[in-house]
């Protein structure tokens, strides 16, 4: 196994970019998570933060395949998959699976990202080979020795990356009184990096009790009850300050110093 294991946030925030001075500290792109594993690239999400992702890979002459894992087809998970370089140049390959949990294939589902009038091919022409696949969830995948499982969270699909002593969940876009998160429990029992949304707060998911948000104090109830070794909170409100992230990091710390909200660019080393 190669030492060169990590995971990397490139997009932290759910719904819209942020692009208030105010709100910059923890990030500015909408949801993009790179995982790297023994060699093999998996990116959560294609929100903004794909785009940043892209040119970092076009700086470092990567090449390869780039295997795109979405959680749902909301505006904020794919905004930034048309404009990605990964697309656009020839040597690249992306391929994009996409959750069965709409009644649409993920071609067809996708694909108007990149016909007019939403895209212009003449301006920027797709060179790129872009490969659709669906993701069953409640079935595995396997990458060679790398496992990826998945849960059915109604709105989304959550997914959990094993490989030797490396264990990571990824689970955003539910709201947790439309599902039976003892089965989400139970999915990401033990897992050592939880890689969790919190949008809301308690109070503000009691106001909006219709949205498909995770609240925070709930992520944090997951992470107890799974035995989840360290939590990080991602899927933020773009109207969230970084004061107020702040305060409530500070006492999230003081309940499980093993609790941090994500930061854009951030690397946790697997």
């Amino acid at each position: 196994m190669t030492n060169n294991n990590y995971i990397k946030f490139w997009g932290i925030y759910d719904e819209i970019p942020s692009s208030k001075r105010y709100m910059s500290m923890f990030g500015n792109n909408t949801l993009c998570t790179e995982i790297s594993i023994d060699g093999v690239n998996f990116i959560f999400d294609g929100g903004t933060g794909f785009y940043q992702y892209g040119n970092q890979f076009k700086k470092t002459n990567k090449k390869g395949i780039v295997n795109l894992f979405l959680t749902s087809t909301k505006w904020s998970n794919i905004q930034g998959i048309p404009h990605c370089n990964l697309i656009l140049e020839k040597k690249n390959r992306v391929h994009i699976y996409c959750p069965d949990i709409f009644t649409k294939e993920p071609k067809e589902l996708l694909s108007v990202l990149f016909q007019a009038p939403f895209f212009d091919k003449k301006a920027n022409p797709i060179k790129g080979t872009v490969q659709y696949d669906t993701v069953n969830t409640g079935k595995k995948i396997f990458f060679d020795d790398i496992e990826l499982s998945t849960i059915n969270l109604g709105s989304s699909v959550g997914y959990r990356i094993k490989f030797e002593n490396i264990d990571v969940s990824y689970i955003r876009g539910f709201n947790p009184k439309k599902i039976d998160t003892n089965e989400l429990v139970e999915f990401i029992k033990d897992t050592k990096h939880l890689l969790m949304e919190g949008f809301f707060t308690e109070n503000e998911l009691e106001q909006k009790a219709n949205e498909n948000h995770c609240d925070i104090n709930t992520a944090v109830k997951v992470m107890e009850l799974s035995g989840s070794e360290n939590l990080y909170i991602t899927s933020l409100a773009p109207d969230k300050k970084d004061t107020e992230i702040m305060s409530i990091e500070e006492k999230l710390y003081n309940i499980n110093e093993n609790i941090v909200f994500a930061k854009e660019e951030s690397v946790i080393s697997l």
